[in-house]
């Protein structure tokens, strides 16, 4: 039996059938392999780098301004913190996995990828975010090592697979002047949708090897800023700066319940004070994904993070989510079956219609 939705929002219609498939891979007692923690000196994320060196980030520093658009305001971001029971919503991303000319040496394997996704998916689970994606393999050696930074562009440019729609993640090895990094697109920045926005994923950064990475680099595309972010990435004692002992919602992250805290590549706290208020800083939150501890030290993002992302998604990436889902109590049995549909969706749903091609329709969400 093969049936069809159609859903409509707006001027939205997504025309949806039903496979019978799984569509969750679970890892619940699978042993991982970890990354060590990265040394102080390597560049580990390099998202914030990248956002300060493009035009709108140095118009932003000129106007002195810290904060960057609606979600940044605690009110609103805090109106989209999700309850539990939130429908989910689901991301589409895309794997482009980078191999040699000849097809060797790839930066990850079918496995690596499905695995990488499932502990993505687990760890964004209770934040109410899922994600579905899809993966190719690319045969060019020109960008299978990147070494100079200029390749990220010409990369993305040439290989990019429907970026407005869902996001691009480049599986890759990076080594740009003796530093080794991943980095994401923020959805404020305009190439976020474009050929040039996605994520770049460097090997050793990917499973096997690690798991938290790109979790914290997704982070970055849904709307998150580094939890370091107001202490190591602005100017010191400036105006967008987080005090410690002092977090709130006007500077740093724009959430107050992550401590402010200087770049810490360790699971404890960084130790010292805060050279502007000489307050300790204290254990800070080395466990959130916005860090920079080891991978194996993460654990969640805050209430208000995960607002954040709710409300930047919705503000920036409608066009990554996917629209409609639906359920069925049953796929099976003896003709004639009765089957009950349920949909659901985390986007504005102004009507329903369902067609089941055999000249009946509903236009019921269940």
């Amino acid at each position: 039996m093969r049936l069809q939705q159609t859903f409509r929002s707006s001027e939205l219609r997504v025309a949806l059938w039903i496979v019978l498939t799984a569509a969750i891979a679970v890892m619940a007692g699978t042993a991982m392999a970890q990354a060590p923690a990265p040394a102080a000196t390597s560049g580990w994320c390099g998202t914030q780098e990248m956002w300060d060196a493009k035009p709108e980030a140095a118009a932003l520093r000129r106007a002195g301004a810290c904060d960057i658009g609606p979600c940044d305001d605690s009110t609103t971001r805090d109106s989209w913190i999700p309850a539990p029971t939130k429908t989910l919503t689901f991301f589409k991303v895309y794997f482009n996995v980078f191999r040699e000319n000849d097809g060797s040496n790839a930066a990850g394997t079918v496995t690596d990828v499905a695995n990488a996704m499932a502990s993505m998916n687990s760890q964004y689970l209770p934040y109410r975010i899922q994600f579905e994606y899809d993966m190719r393999f690319v045969n060019s050696s020109s960008y299978r090592y990147i070494t100079n930074a200029a390749q990220f562009d010409a990369m993305k440019a040439a290989y990019a697979v429907r970026p407005d729609s869902q996001c691009n993640i480049y599986v890759v090895s990076v080594n740009v002047a003796g530093k080794v990094y991943s980095f994401a697109t923020f959805p404020w920045d305009p190439a976020a949708l474009t050929a040039y926005g996605g994520i770049v994923m460097n090997r050793t950064q990917f499973a096997p090897y690690d798991f938290g990475t790109m979790t914290h680099e997704m982070g970055h595309c849904l709307g998150l800023w580094h939890t370091h972010h107001g202490v190591s990435e602005v100017e010191q004692c400036g105006v967008c700066y987080e005090s410690a002992g002092s977090p709130n919602n006007h500077s740093g992250d724009f959430c107050a319940d992550t401590d402010p805290t200087p770049t810490n590549f360790y699971c404890s706290g960084p130790g010292g004070s805060d050279p502007c208020n000489g307050f300790p800083w204290g254990p800070t939150d080395p466990q959130n994904y916005m860090g920079y501890a080891p991978s194996t030290c993460y654990t969640y993002f805050s209430p208000q993070q995960s607002g954040r992302m709710a409300c930047w998604t919705n503000a920036k990436l409608q066009a990554w989510m996917s629209g409609v889902r639906f359920v069925s109590d049953t796929s099976f049995g003896p003709a004639p079956l009765a089957v009950d549909f349920q949909g659901t969706s985390a986007q504005q749903v102004t009507s329903w219609h369902w067609d089941f091609h055999d000249g009946a329709t509903s236009v019921l969400q269940n």
